[in-house]
């Protein structure tokens, strides 16, 4: 269960860590000199960010990520086959 789990938030973590650092760079962001700010969306901040910057730079701070989301899913699993064993028992 502990390896599935890990497995599962490692594969959670890479999908939605550019997602994630997207809307990280939307929520800090700053306007222009000429007022502007310099993103208008999800998709058009990973595209952004990718021409300028590289696409591995929406992977900035994975480890981090990956420790808490694989911590939360391994927990979630873990619990979740402690109620199903005991459930399993008790009935």
């Amino acid at each position: 269960v502990f390896c599935a789990a890990m497995t599962s938030g490692l594969l959670y973590s890479i999908a939605t860590m550019p997602l994630e650092g997207a809307k990280n760079r939307m929520a800090s962001q700053k306007p222009g000199p000429d007022g502007k700010l310099p993103y208008k969306g999800t998709l058009q901040t990973i595209q952004t960010v990718g021409k300028q910057e590289g696409f591995l730079a929406l992977y900035n701070g994975f480890l981090p990520y990956y420790a808490r989301c694989g911590g939360h899913t391994v927990s979630m699993f873990v619990i979740v086959q402690v109620m199903r064993d005991f459930y399993q028992k008790s009935h």
